[in-house]
């Protein structure tokens, strides 16, 4: 009769746990280029321009991508509003706007985007830096917008993006 051995079932739970930690591991990183601009110290400290090198690949200006017509709008109902946008409330949805037909342009998106000036993104994704002055989200996760918080009704703001779909170029 086959003796079992008492290290048998730890040697099964220690590698039920090594499957665990890898494939939670995997999940975990998969939020991507976007969401680590946003949520690590180093990310905050990486400036969204061209004089970068993001995921291995210097950033490219925006006329130099091969989508050009994508950028922010400001959603107001059903319509975006193109910059510049004088607002009228402290709480703006901001769009990122991808123009392009599914035949054109087949895959998701990551972006992020920075606010310069005294406002703050409270919703629409992975939120973070100085005063909450980046978001970072899917183009499919945050298809209604990312919201800002103005906290002078007075001041002008600016705001700019960057995204990619995978391995490459941030644009």
């Amino acid at each position: 009769r086959p003796t079992i051995s008492p290290e048998l079932p730890i040697r099964r739970k220690m590698r039920n746990l090594f499957v665990f930690v890898t494939i939670y591991s995997i999940i975990k990183t998969t939020n991507g280029f976007a969401n680590n601009l946003v949520v690590t110290t180093i990310g905050c400290m990486t400036e969204l321009d061209t004089t970068e090198i993001i995921m291995n690949n210097e950033v490219k200006p925006p006329e130099e991508s091969d989508f050009p017509r994508m950028h922010l709008a400001v959603v107001q109902g059903d319509n975006h509003i193109e910059s510049p946008f004088h607002y009228s409330s402290d709480q703006l949805t901001i769009a990122f706007v991808n123009p392009y037909t599914k035949e054109e342009f087949q895959d998701d998106l990551q972006f992020v985007i920075e606010v310069e000036g005294p406002a703050e993104f409270v919703d629409g994704g992975a939120i973070g830096c100085d005063g909450n002055k980046r978001v970072s989200a899917r183009m499919y996760d945050a298809s209604h917008g990312v919201q800002l918080k103005i906290n002078d009704m007075t001041s002008s703001l600016r705001l700019w993006a960057g995204w990619a779909t995978g391995q490459e170029s941030v644009r």
